[in-house]
């Protein structure tokens, strides 16, 4: 019984990256006397962080080594984890602004440690997460999901074999001890056999291949993959099937699709979706653009494969068209995990590559930038979506208040409420736009600095008195304890507020919190009666949304040709 998870990250690398932001940036922006705000993505993710990068492994490998040398002699106490830091001595440097930034005896805690792991390490939650620099994922992922393809629970085990450098760290051999029993977990007794296993193993079995031509073991499909169709998942490969698929490296043939809707007079736009069997977890999405006229049944054929290393080819065309042009994906490990919702991340890299290589007209750049912008903020991507927004005012070599407004939002989301204050201001002498004005008074009224958080709402409403204004105001005036002036403010701002179904979803938020302030249940409930009904046309107009899938056609069988 083998299974191999579909989690590829085990750690290792992103534990330094994570000391690196979490710990290295901070001692090196104290020790320069810079703001730590002031390092944008380009300096972390290209300069600073790989001159720091071998500086957080040497700290996290002179801590594991303290506390298995303290552990050896018992003396691994609450006093001894409390106390213990370890330095490295010496400088480091790295540039940033013509400057050279020096870090000097930089040091890890057991503490900084321990919080560092505790997501590498957390048994319940599960599912990684992401940021621009580096990934955190529990290595009980890719343990629990290797048991669940096995059909294996972790009593059945008789060992587990813990090699690879993340399993040196103490508390990562202390929680598989924990989770497997005391005598189930074994490794080799050499720190350098322990490290150099992996290698080792890959080199014999690179030899066997060799010298066989066939691995020592067959590799097998870990999941089903299956296309997406209207009426449900249709298997193209199961679970369990050895590779490469067909045995022979031909394309496997399915020709029981078929177009779903007759389109004439404009191109037709069917979405190819592969999804795992398993969980219907999404692995792929595009969109074959049809040019020629198509009618609903139309035979379509699909031509798949995957090879022994799971890179998945399928092409696909209209059966009855003679010419062999093809729609083609190509996915390398289409199984393995990925942290983001598969068409946002491919969006993004493909918007990405297409900026980086330079396809984008000149035209068009600022459009796709903040396009990419709008993909990072989703994905919350903060240092590279505030990277996007400084390039497109750049490219349009002109202040844009409606850039600087998402801009000095984007800082105030990291906390850096000097530049979002900085920026907002600059913003109102260029334009007058009263939003402005209403966003810094937000970003104030947040910060609890509620004196001049009242003083710019008020130089919103003198520009324009919409009805938000005036709420927000009496939010405010209330958090000052001028219970007299929030009435009236409320009071402007009933008389102000349009019939609910004429209102956009940023009015009706502010009536909520206007019928919030004031105890008006009839006002709640009528706002809460029109969530509703938007929410059922939203629904409705999802289902209606032109996204075309293929159809099954009825009585054909699921094999392939």
């Amino acid at each position: 019984m083998h299974a191999v998870s579909r989690f590829h990250r085990l750690g290792g690398s992103d534990i330094d990256q994570s000391i690196v932001h979490k710990v290295l940036i901070p001692q090196l922006c104290a020790q320069n006397e810079i703001e730590p705000h002031s390092l944008g993505y380009q300096d972390k993710f290209r300069h600073i962080g790989p001159s720091l990068i071998g500086l957080a492994e040497s700290l996290k490998v002179k801590l594991c080594s303290e506390i298995r040398s303290l552990e050896s002699f018992g003396r691994y106490d609450q006093a001894a984890r409390s106390g213990l830091v370890v330095r490295i001595p010496g400088e480091t440097t790295c540039h940033f602004n013509g400057r050279l930034l020096k870090l000097s005896s930089a040091e890890l805690s057991v503490s900084e440690f321990e919080k560092i792991l505790s997501p590498f390490l957390d048994s319940n939650l599960l599912f990684p997460q992401e940021n621009e620099y580096y990934m955190t994922q529990s290595i009980f992922a890719p343990i629990l999901d290797a048991l669940d393809r096995a059909d294996l629970d972790k009593t059945r085990i008789d060992y587990c074999l813990a090699v690879g450098g993340s399993s040196l760290i103490p508390q990562v051999r202390s929680e598989l001890t924990n989770y497997f029993g005391k005598d189930k977990v074994v490794t080799f007794d050499r720190n350098e056999d322990i490290q150099n296993c992996v290698a080792r193993g890959a080199a014999y079995y690179s030899l066997f291949c060799f010298h066989y031509g066939k691995p020592p073991i067959r590799q097998v499909l870990n999941d089903g993959i299956s296309l997406r169709t209207e009426s449900g998942p249709m298997e193209l490969v199961a679970r369990g099937t050895p590779l490469p698929y067909p045995s022979d490296g031909a394309f496997a043939r399915y020709t029981d699709l078929a177009v779903s809707r007759t389109v004439i007079d404009k191109p037709l736009e069917l979405s190819v979706e592969l999804l795992s069997s398993g969980d219907e977890r999404e692995l792929a999405k595009s969109v074959w653009k049809i040019d020629r006229p198509v009618s609903r049944g139309e035979r379509i054929r699909i031509e798949f494969r995957i090879d022994e290393n799971q890179l998945l080819e399928l092409r696909a065309k209209i059966d009855t068209d003679s010419t062999d042009t093809y729609f083609e994906m190509r996915i390398e490990n289409p199984l393995t995990n990925v942290v983001n919702p598969a068409p946002k991340r491919l969006k993004m890299e493909e918007l990405e590559e297409q900026i980086r290589s330079g396809l984008v007209n000149r035209s068009e750049i600022e459009e796709k930038l903040e396009e990419l912008e709008a993909i990072y903020v989703d994905l919350g991507f903060i240092d590279k979506a505030i990277e996007c927004l400084k390039r497109v005012l750049k490219n349009k070599g002109q202040a844009d208040v409606a850039i600087m407004n998402r801009l000095a939002n984007l800082y105030g989301r990291q906390g850096d409420y000097l530049n979002e204050e900085k920026l907002y201001r600059q913003a109102a002498k260029i334009d007058t736009w009263s939003g402005t004005w209403f966003n810094l008074a937000l970003s104030q009224n947040r910060r609890k600095d509620f004196t001049s958080a009242l003083d710019s709402i008020g130089k919103a409403i003198d520009e324009d008195d919409e009805a938000p204004y005036f709420v927000l105001r009496a939010q405010i005036e209330l958090s000052m304890d001028n219970q007299v002036d929030a009435e009236k403010s409320i009071n402007d701002a009933k008389s102000r507020f349009s019939a609910l179904d004429s209102m956009d979803d940023f009015e009706l938020t502010w009536f909520e919190l206007c019928c919030q302030i004031s105890r008006d249940k009839i006002g709640m409930m009528q706002a809460n009666n029109e969530r509703k009904k938007r929410k059922r046309a939203e629904s409705k107009s999802q289902e209606n949304m032109d996204k075309v899938l293929p159809i099954r056609l009825p009585g054909t069988p699921r094999k392939p040709e």
